[in-house]
């Protein structure tokens, strides 16, 4: 019989993932741990979970790279992270004045394995999009953003908007890691 992974739902707020522990600063109903995610440690053990959660969080983080160290801290060697997060083109990453993080689709390529901000928490970007409206303008937006991701963000970003990034990454420990 195969073992379900064990999920962390960090920030899970009142959606709290299946199955999931989730840990908030406020206490929700379903909320496993009530903590402050800007103290560190977390009250959590170290390599304890294969899939840690990150949705429409991470923007609200004042310091993404201890935030992003804490989140390896507790991901077993392979673990896969889910970040979810507004794109600095959206009007609701700039809405929101407890967003302290306006991210771009790069963002996370800081903290791959000869990334200057990893800070031995070094993770592999399995994957990362960007979603999009339904409106027109969105949709061409998408349109451009498949033909070329770099040229969308550096010169259409703003005039056609892009909604979210989703990110997935993979936690790396051992020898990869502590190639720094």
């Amino acid at each position: 019989m195969q073992q379900r992974p064990r999920i962390l739902d960090v920030g899970c707020g009142h959606r709290k993932a299946t199955d999931s522990i989730g840990i908030d600063v406020r206490r929700y109903p379903g909320v496993d741990i009530v903590h402050d995610l800007e103290v560190f440690p977390w009250p959590l053990e170290s390599d304890r979970f294969d899939l840690v959660i990150c949705s429409h969080i991470i923007e609200h983080i004042h310091n993404v790279p201890r935030f992003l160290k804490e989140i390896h801290r507790l991901c077993t060697d392979g673990a896969d992270v889910r970040i979810d997060t507004p794109h600095f083109s959206s009007l609701d990453s700039w809405t929101d004045p407890s967003h302290r993080q306006h991210l771009a689709l790069h963002s996370f390529d800081f903290f791959v394995a000869d990334g200057y901000l990893n800070n031995g928490a070094v993770f592999e970007v399995v994957q990362a999009t960007l979603t999009f409206r339904k409106a027109l303008t969105s949709r061409l937006g998408a349109l451009l953003f498949r033909w070329s991701p770099r040229r969308y963000e550096q010169n259409l970003a703003y005039l056609l908007p892009a909604r979210d990034i989703k990110v997935a990454l993979r936690a790396v420990k051992g020898p990869l890691a502590s190639r720094r």
